[in-house]
């Protein structure tokens, strides 16, 4: 293990100066991809259609090809589905990462060829290693296992010729051979299709071996950290794995968890990062320990465009390139990439916090807030609020969502939160009352309307049961890795349905 621990960091190190070289040189970077990808496709379906052959400049770029959503690809995908050739990119595209972004019914087919697995998402996780070796080269992550809780393939009816998968389970799939000599588990385990069933071989497994990094999304490792206790009967992780160094995660916003998972690895050993790897590539990652904003990743594949949040609903949004972005400004990102998504709405909100380099936050997806007079509360604004809460109370949360609560009678408007605990405050009510305080801190507009109680009522808090969100999944069919909990909704539709599940 000595000899390929050697060998992963002179790997590692040959890919540095290419970082710095797109941290340098940005903008350089950015328009050899755009040029590249156009190059490449001009011959596809797609690229005659909107003639790429005569494209050499980003603004001629933006002319000549609308704002896409997946509604507006989805012809084109189907095409690829069904096995057809050099559609939206050069050649068949042969998978398929199966996403849904949040809770919603209807899944989204995204296609992930050669180029864009290799370039882009197997390039970024090197990126993400290289990153973190060059700031923590004490770190012995490489003479230890790598436990990875991914996803599994799926088989859809009418597409014969196309494999489906969480994107997940491709990168632990088509993994480069060295990097499987540090995977635990082994891939039959990792690619099993019953998360539940998952979960607990590898809680098994992987509590015999010697872990050093994990990584997953939150949620679904705390189900897997809590059956790994209970199997071993320690009081906790670093009793089962002391040389456990790296948690990776990404999916959702760490904070709220964060308190739960110091509770779990009490040490100050653990780097927690945050990295920003959707099923349509894998575009940033944490490279600061003291900030949980992210370097974006601008030499892997993809070509970025960014358009004020409050105009991506125009006919004709205004959009700039990297150089022309602002500090603190929200915006939508607009992908371009060697998979064939041109001009894509990725569907999250960023804010840039460097311009040099170029480091992003994900404040929330676009279509996930709460807006009854103008107060526009994102995702930002509730992590913030309930991260700030839960340590007040020394409380720990697994997951929520929140919704307006309708006036009944002479009743204002209101908030309710659904809230399951991990470790529940002693008060909920005064929970609820300093949970509302924080979040009039960290959103000014929704301050102004409480005030006085002018427009709404103090938020309200439900304590859901222990497993209530998963119950709620499972009777909407939806048990894997690419479903998240929506976080915020102007509807009140889902709530509806977890209260009466949860309380008849």
């Amino acid at each position: 293990m000595k000899l390929v621990d050697s060998g992963m960091q002179w790997w590692l190190k040959l890919n540095l100066p290419r970082i710095m070289q797109f941290m340098k040189h940005p903008v350089r970077t950015q328009e050899r991809w755009l040029q590249q990808l156009l190059r490449k496709s001009h011959n596809t379906a797609w690229g005659k259609q909107h003639n790429y052959k005569s494209i050499s400049s980003y603004d001629e770029f933006r002319k000549a090809v609308p704002i896409q959503t997946y509604d507006s690809l989805k012809p084109y995908i189907e095409q690829m589905l069904h096995g057809e050739k050099h559609i939206l990119w050069p050649g068949r595209a042969k998978w398929f990462a199966e996403t849904s972004g949040t809770s919603g019914a209807k899944s989204k087919f995204l296609p992930v060829t050669v180029a864009n697995l290799k370039t882009c998402h197997n390039q970024g996780t090197r990126d993400s290693m290289t990153l973190f070796r060059y700031r923590h080269p004490e770190a012995k992550i490489f003479k230890g296992k790598a436990l990875i809780l991914g996803g599994n393939y799926k088989t859809e009816e009418g597409y014969p010729d196309a494999v489906f998968a969480d994107i997940s389970a491709l990168l632990i799939d088509k993994m480069i051979p060295v990097g499987r000599l540090f995977l635990t588990p082994d891939f039959k385990t990792a690619l099993m299709p019953d998360m539940e069933a998952k979960i607990e071989k590898i809680a098994h497994l992987a509590s015999k071996e010697p872990v050093t990094s994990v990584s997953g999304m939150p949620t679904w490792i705390l189900m897997l950290f809590r059956r790994v206790l209970e199997i071993t009967g320690k009081d906790h992780l670093l009793d089962v794995w002391p040389n456990l160094t790296l948690f990776q995660h990404g999916g959702m916003d760490f904070n709220p968890y964060r308190e739960t998972f110091k509770a779990l690895l009490p040490s100050d050993q653990i780097h927690y990062r945050n990295i920003y790897n959707a099923s349509e590539g894998f575009f940033a990652v944490q490279d600061r320990s003291q900030d949980d904003d992210m370097l974006l990743l601008l030499d892997n594949g993809v070509f970025y465009e960014f358009v004020p949040v409050e105009e991506i609903n125009d006919p004709n949004p205004d959009s700039c390139g990297i150089e022309n972005v602002e500090l603190d400004k929200e915006y939508a990102i607009i992908i371009s990439t060697n998979s064939g998504l041109w001009r894509y709405v990725l569907g999250d909100r960023v804010k840039f916090t460097s311009l040099s380099p170029f480091r992003i936050r994900v404040t929330g997806r676009i279509g996930q807030f709460i807006n009854l007079f103008g107060e526009i509360v994102t995702s930002e604004h509730t992590d913030r609020a309930l991260s700030e809460t839960c340590k007040a109370f020394n409380a720990s949360i697994k997951d929520y969502t929140a919704a307006p609560r309708y006036p009944v009678g002479r009743e204002l408007n209101g908030y309710q939160w659904l809230v399951e605990f991990e470790k529940p405050p002693g008060n909920l009510e005064d929970f609820a009352r300093i949970l509302d305080k924080n979040l009039q801190q960290f959103n000014s507009d929704y301050y102004s309307r409480r005030k006085r109680n002018m427009m709404f009522e103090p938020l309200q808090v439900v304590e859901l049961p222990k497993g209530g969100f998963e119950r709620w999944m499972h009777s909407k069919g939806k048990n894997g890795l690419q479903y998240k909990i929506p976080r915020l909704s102007n509807s009140r539709e889902m709530i509806e349905e977890i209260l009466m599940l949860e309380f008849g």
